[in-house]
């Protein structure tokens, strides 16, 4: 199945791997073959702990010059698999929105931070992106409308009080 760039063949690889993963968690012979696997490469390690330690010294190395590609490798599996969009179309919400909350309509406070992806948790649908404050109160509010209007009432009848 040709694919129309690297990526995407990535993306669907990992996919099908983490399917591969998930179907065979539970089959003793799978369990057999990865614990003889992670077994050799023990073994292989115990026998030459030198090599080992320079190609932690290489990845790490590689590591610190490859910082900005790490993060965006990252930030691209996360979106993927917690939200399952893309860069582009989170991009995408983030233009729209004008970099504000879809909430109280302010960019996100916290230094370094991105607006935080705002989904329903029973169907996974994204709705929009929400400031840290604004998406943390509807979590804790357990994402129930009765419950956001009991504390709109409560807010309303509690003004005044000292």
């Amino acid at each position: 199945m040709p694919y129309k760039d690297d990526e995407q063949r990535k993306l669907k690889q990992r996919e099908a791997q983490r399917r591969y993963r998930q179907k065979n968690k539970d089959n003793p012979e799978y369990k057999n073959k990865k614990s003889a696997t992670n077994k050799k490469y023990r073994e292989k390690i115990k026998q030459d702990p030198i090599k080992n330690i320079e190609i932690n010294k290489s990845k790490k190395d590689w590591a610190n010059k490859n910082v900005e590609k790490i993060r965006l490798n990252t930030r691209k599996s996360h979106l993927w698999r917690r939200f399952n969009i893309t860069i582009e179309e989170y991009d995408i919400l983030y233009e729209k929105q004008k970099g504000l909350c879809a909430i109280c309509e302010e960019p996100e406070k916290e230094n370094n931070k991105r607006l935080a992806v705002d989904h329903n948790h029973d169907t996974g649908k994204v709705r929009g992106l929400l400031c840290r404050a604004c998406n943390t109160s509807i979590g804790l509010l357990k994402e129930k409308q009765e419950l956001f209007e009991k504390a709109i009432k409560y807010l309303k009848q509690n003004t005044n009080i000292v």
